[in-house]
């Protein structure tokens, strides 16, 4: 089934735009993995977008993305990274390497 336009964008806009400093990135990272799964809630992009709703954020180091803990501690973002996004982790490898280079 496709998304509808609103459904796309409620799906891909970031859930936490008080957390400016990466804003833009999620915003293009969230556009991308909705392309790659849509709204499968279990999908790479439902979990980047619990994630960002927990305060992760998006650090850029020697030109590479990096996923971090953000607002949540170092313990509680280990849990949510193994329990959503390893399972993801090529191909969020690869959407944080397009992101990067946009």
């Amino acid at each position: 089934m496709l998304a509808t336009l609103r459904q796309r964008k409620r799906f891909t806009a970031d859930p936490r735009p008080d957390l400016t400093a990466d804003s833009a990135l999620w915003g293009r990272l969230l556009e991308r993995a909705f392309d790659s799964d849509g709204m499968d809630a279990a999908g790479l992009c439902g979990a980047l977008h619990g994630s960002r709703c927990s305060g992760a954020m998006l650090v850029r180091e020697a030109g590479r993305l990096r996923l971090t803990a953000g607002e949540m501690s170092d313990a509680e973002y280990a849990d949510l990274r193994d329990e959503y996004l390893v399972s993801h982790a090529t191909t969020l490898r690869r959407l944080l390497n397009d992101v990067a280079g946009e």
